[in-house]
């Protein structure tokens, strides 16, 4: 009974807030931290791009206060696996950079740095320039889903002062979008074109990759551009945070339940099976996930391990591809 008495003030309590602000797009694409902005406070933009003849790029410039960018960049094409040789910067020699062109509609994407093949250890230069072009309205995650996944996971915990401080400390503004990414990739002199299905994710605000405990995020984009997104993620103060969305006749759906049929329980890697079933609109889907490939990164002086895969996915009988993304502190002891 409490439980439910905890859950019903929260959800009024957040849909209240969801009414009195709503979510500035603008604000958002235009958001630059302060020049004295603290080493916690993060202002990340991700772009993960797939196909299923087995194409897939992501790249991520994570621009953080007292002047860091965390850098990624891979590509995957049928013969190779190309990673960034580094990936921590200072701000102004970064070798990725992101330019929003347009509001909501148009994104330039730009990198040009040495990467590493990951099957012979060989470094190559490599230019790649790109534009995201939306396909999709942007999607914030507090205001356009349902805030019953949020309800229900600060429903579980034990109410302090401390508590709701914490959870307040480290809210973030996290927003997506659905798009293309169409542009160039020059490897040693030979350039190959590229015309790729992608979504990007856009965050900021506090952000310390070892105040989570573990997480996971599986991202499946199909032929036609759809997506289907699921995470969990786990920190000290809410221990189990799962909510995830697909596009259906392209409108956002959220899931209304989300089950592991697999083993998902954290082992420091990503598992051999993945395997989910997800209700939405009261449809099943039931997908699966095998993993291609992977990159292990490091934050937070080894505090916190993240392991990006890029993997192929079967959705009720539907090809797609994307990423499987785990994440892990270093204390095994706070993993959920």
């Amino acid at each position: 009974m409490l439980k439910k008495i905890k859950y019903a003030f929260i959800k009024h309590s957040l849909d209240k807030r969801k009414r009195s602000s709503g979510f500035n797009l603008e604000a958002g694409e235009t958001f630059k931290l302060p020049l004295d902005a603290e080493v916690d406070q993060n202002n990340s933009y991700y772009f993960s791009a797939h196909d299923l003849d087995g194409n897939s790029l992501f790249l991520r410039l994570g621009l953080r206060g007292g002047n860091s960018a965390e850098v990624w960049f891979t590509y995957k094409d049928n013969q190779h696996f190309f990673v960034a040789e580094s990936n921590l910067f200072k701000t102004e020699t970064s070798p990725l950079t992101v330019t929003c062109i347009e509001v909501g509609k148009r994104w330039s994407l730009s990198y040009q740095g040495m990467v590493v093949d990951v099957a012979t250890n060989k470094k190559h230069d490599l230019n790649f320039v790109a534009d995201f072009m939306a396909t999709h309205p942007a999607l914030d995650f507090f205001h356009d889903l349902p805030s019953e996944p949020l309800a229900e996971a600060i429903a579980n915990e034990k109410w302090t002062k401390a508590f709701f401080k914490e959870v307040a400390k480290n809210n973030q503004v996290h927003y997506e979008q659905q798009g293309k990414i169409s542009g160039t990739i020059e490897l040693d002199g030979n350039i190959t074109t590229i015309n790729l299905n992608a979504i990007r994710d856009h965050s900021y605000g506090t952000r310390m990759w070892d105040y989570m405990n573990n997480h996971m995020w599986l991202l499946a984009i199909d032929e036609g551009g759809s997506s289907v997104n699921v995470s969990m993620v786990s920190y000290p103060s809410i221990k189990k945070l799962l909510l995830g969305n697909i596009y259906i006749n392209d409108l956002v759906v959220p899931f209304s339940k989300i089950t592991y049929l697999s083993d998902l329980t954290p082992h420091g890697d990503i598992p051999s099976d993945i395997r989910l079933e997800l209700s939405a609109n009261k449809q099943t889907f039931n997908m699966m996930a095998t993993k291609e490939c992977e990159v292990v990164y490091q934050f937070e002086d080894g505090k916190y391990t993240l392991i990006e895969g890029i993997g192929s996915f079967n959705i009720n009988g539907k090809k797609a591809r994307g990423i499987i993304e785990f994440g892990f502190n270093i204390n095994r002891a706070r993993w959920h």
